[in-house]
Formats: C-alpha cells, structure tokens, sequence
C-alpha cells in the first residue's frame, strides 16, 4: 500500500525547514509513505500572495496520486486544492482529510465556497477535533454527513527544551496561535491591568489593525522552540477565541495542558470534551474583557488554584490526548477500508471511539 503524507510548513512560527513525518513510522507495517510539503520547494515558499508552494505541492501530490493508495492531507488549504487537483486528474486513491477546519467560512467568498465543495467532493473522510464541526460542515460542503468524525486532538507530549534559559525575564502571562484568536479582547483586558504583562505569539494577520498597551509585547515569526520558551516559562496561558462556536485552539489547549500550565478560555461549544470549568480550565464569556480581567487576576492571586488547574489539565492531556490514540484511529482506518488487502493479518488492540 502507498500512502502520501501532505502538509504545508506552519507560517506561524516553525521554519526550521525540517520534514514533519506525522505518525508515518509508528503505522501498521505494509504502508510504503511519502511526505509531500511545500518544504521541498523553498523558493516558492518564500512568496506567500499567492501561496505558489501550497499549489504546487498540491499538484505534485494529485499526480503521485495517481499511482497510491491513500492521501492524508494536513489542515484544509492542503486538503481544498489536493481534492481539486486530484479531480482534475482523475486520481482515484482515497483521501483522507485530517484535520479539517473552517473556522472562518462566513468570510469566505462564493468562489472560495465553490472551490471548497468542488475540491471535498470526492473526499473519503474528513477528521476534526471539535464535535460542533461534525454537524455544521455537512451541509456547507455538500458532504454525506458519515465521512466527517471527530477524535481528540492528540499528540506525544510537547517539544520543549526545559533546561534553556527563558527568553522573558520576570514574571508574565502568555497567548499563543493565530487562528479564529480574540486579541482585541484580550488587549482590552490588559489594559485595566497594567501592572501585568502579557507575551503574544500570534501570526501577523491575527493581531492586524489592533493597538496593543504598553504592557503587552506581540512576536510574530519567531522558531517554535522560542514559542515553547515562553509558554512553558509564563505563569499561565490564555486563550481567547472569537465566538462560543468558532471551532479553533483545540491543539494549543491540549499542547498547554501538557506544559502542565493553567489555562483561560473563551467558554465555548467547541471545546466540549476538552475544557471543564473550574477543573481543568476557567472560562469567560466570550467578547467580555471585564469577566477575562477578572480571571486574569483571580490566577494571579490564587497560586494553589493555579496549580490544582495545572495539574488536572495535564492529567486530562495524559489520559485522553495522547498519540497512540492517532495512530490506533488511523490503523482503523487503514483496515476497516481494506487498503491493506484481506491477508494483511494486522488488528489493533483497542478501538478508538469517535462522533460523526
């Protein structure tokens, strides 16, 4: 069997230029991967308006295709234009779009929006990470409502080097991600603390137009090992999101967890299954600076809360959101779909449970 695996570099913060495998060397044996990347690539990455290595990569991997088994594509740009390329080209490997999110579709244009249901179309499976997007995206796609499921987001701890020198001196709270981020609100809660600071590691566009106060410090495009630095140095996280539906941060809440810092987040639908008030994270209203001011310094004030949240959300991270859990769903996917034959003689030990 013959799979792809399909991604584009993270243009938040890691251009270390290094091939991200996924799981590929930890799956059932007889799966012969190839990763595809804009990483391969480099001067065409460079340019971002148009994402010219995004549809080049797309294009080389319909036409790889062509002679696979199974595509996994990564996040759904990758998975948009790997559909269409591969319709184009009558490429007929099965397509497994993993993690999928339009956390921004209302934004979207009518030729976006058709893009997007011309390029899912014949996609076999769609994995997400919220619940809520099992039952909003169907409709909106044109997709049967059985290819989308939901898993935890899952991962093998998180890569931090917690013997370097913090990059922050003194005491600080932090924010880290870009997409479908609350920043203005977060920035008009700092600014009825000023006696607090605040380190921002957002994306340019999720901080654009917006006047931070003196004691915030925003950096944009740094390497994922100072992301690290100063998330596992801060005194805990925040994580503010747009909505009560917007159905972002799901890896950077779980990544918190496993720092073992105390987070605060939006209260939101689409954190169902991961954030439980007042156990392992405390919640705001969603928009409302005062209530986020408000939590802000209830951590501050309270260490042995700080540390009780810490610790259970660490707890949860270890028991609910660890990578065997990817790489069993995965497996089950390979043989539920017979990709591997009737004669491979492989099961996994334990099913996965999923929604969707």
């Amino acid at each position: 069997m013959k799979a792809l695996n399909v991604y584009e570099e993270n243009a938040l913060y890691d251009k270390s230029g290094v091939v991200w495998n996924w799981i590929t060397p930890k799956t059932l044996d007889g799966i012969e991967w190839e990763t595809v990347t804009t990483i391969q690539t480099p001067r065409l990455n460079r340019i971002q308006k148009p994402y010219l290595a995004r549809y080049l990569t797309a294009l080389r991997t319909a036409w790889k295709a062509r002679s696979a088994d199974l595509v996994v594509t990564h996040g759904e740009p990758m998975a948009i234009w790997t559909g269409i390329f591969m319709r184009l080209l009558g490429s007929r490997a099965k397509h497994l779009a993993w993690a999928f999110t339009m956390p921004e579709y209302d934004s979207y244009g009518p030729l976006r929006k058709w893009l997007l249901r011309f390029g899912m179309k014949h996609v076999d499976r769609l994995v997400m990470f919220s619940e809520i997007e099992t039952q909003t995206y169907p409709p909106l796609l044109g997709v049967d409502p059985a290819r989308f499921h939901m898993i935890q987001w899952s991962v093998n701890g998180v890569d931090v080097d917690r013997e370097a020198a913090p990059i922050i001196d003194g005491e600080y709270i932090a924010a880290i991600g870009g997409e479908g981020r609350d920043y203005k609100t977060l920035f008009e809660a700092m600014a009825m603390i000023p006696e607090r600071r605040l380190a921002v590691v957002a994306s340019p566009k999720s901080v654009a137009g917006l006047t931070p106060p003196d004691n915030v410090t925003i950096y944009s495009n740094i390497p994922f090992a100072d992301a690290m630095n100063i998330a596992a140095n801060a005194s805990f996280l925040v994580l503010p999101l747009l909505s009560e539906t917007i159905p972002c941060g799901h890896g950077s809440l779980v990544s918190q967890f496993y720092l073992n810092k105390a987070t605060i987040i939006t209260r939101s639908q689409a954190m169902k299954g991961y954030a439980y008030a007042d156990e392992n994270v405390l919640e705001y209203p969603a928009q409302d600076a005062t209530a986020l001011k408000e939590q802000i310094e209830r951590l501050y004030n309270d260490k042995a809360l700080r540390d009780r949240i810490a610790a259970t959300g660490l707890k949860f991270a270890q028991e609910k959101c660890s990578e065997p859990y990817t790489i069993e769903y995965f497996n089950n996917y390979v043989l539920e779909s017979g990709l591997l034959g009737d004669n491979s003689g492989q099961t996994c030990n334990r099913t996965v449970s999923w929604a969707g």
